[in-house]
């Protein structure tokens, strides 16, 4: 039986269905139905009623059973038994992720309550122990991804702020550098001079072309994480490439 419970998805870690089991045969066992197929357990069912509604855990429907109409069977069954015993409505709760499940309690007359659905546990099926390390492993983790996203959103937007202002920098200095070159070159007063800018502006040119590149790779993975942030890499990139373009233009 828990083998199918586990088959259905309908067991969780903090919620023991042995216990479950145990405690079920205690209170109103008349409402657990099972239904076997050769001996093989492939429905089950745990219904209850506390006097005032109806309750409906642990339908399951084995994979291969499915679709040949034994939860129809089942819920029937369940709202019989319960009729019988004065339950004048019965609630089942869904989660809204199993959309399969909740197609099949609509088909069977079931609406949605405008109600949300609370719950604390009494009788913890784990040792406290385990349960609040586990809880506590949660919060952590959930701290972690929240701590820990934004600090790097914000690293990157300082980094892409300060690639944009060094790829201004480097493109004014190369392109003031290769002006100067020029202008040395047609004046030739100072051949010392001339030389250094242009190792300058060879400099500054080789570094655009690597810088480029790579900036407008790293704009194009931040645009997954933050649009702004990667649309100023991506312009650093533009501005880093513009001395190589008027370069090329004016040769």
């Amino acid at each position: 039986m828990v083998a199918l419970w586990q088959e259905c998805g309908l067991t969780r870690p903090w919620n023991d269905p042995g216990k479950d089991i145990a405690r079920k045969l205690t209170v109103q066992p008349e409402l657990f139905l099972v239904g076997e197929v050769d001996g093989r357990i492939v429905a089950t069912i745990m219904a209850g009623y506390d006097g005032h509604r109806g309750w409906v855990n642990y339908l399951a429907i084995a994979q291969g059973h499915r679709r040949q109409g034994f939860g129809r069977v089942l819920m029937q069954e369940a709202e019989e038994r319960l009729v019988a015993l004065g339950c004048p409505k019965l609630n089942v709760q869904v989660r809204k992720s199993n959309a399969e499940a909740l197609g099949f309690y609509r088909s069977l007359g079931y609406a949605h309550d405008e109600a949300v659905s609370l719950g604390k546990r009494l009788i913890p099926d784990q040792p406290q122990d385990s349960c609040a390390s586990r809880n506590r492993g949660r919060r952590a983790s959930a701290m972690s991804q929240s701590i820990g996203m934004p600090l790097v959103a914000r690293i990157l937007g300082w980094v892409s702020w300060a690639s944009l202002a060094g790829a201004v920098l480097a493109a004014l200095t190369a392109l003031l550098c290769l002006w100067a070159v020029n202008a040395e070159s047609l004046g030739a007063r100072d051949m010392g001079w001339g030389l250094f800018l242009a190792w300058a502006s060879a400099a500054a040119l080789v570094g655009s072309l690597y810088a480029a590149p790579f900036l407008a790779a790293v704009g194009l993975l931040s645009l997954l994480m933050q649009r702004r942030t990667g649309l100023r890499f991506l312009l650093a990139a533009a501005v880093t490439a513009l001395p190589l373009a008027l370069l090329t233009w004016l040769e």
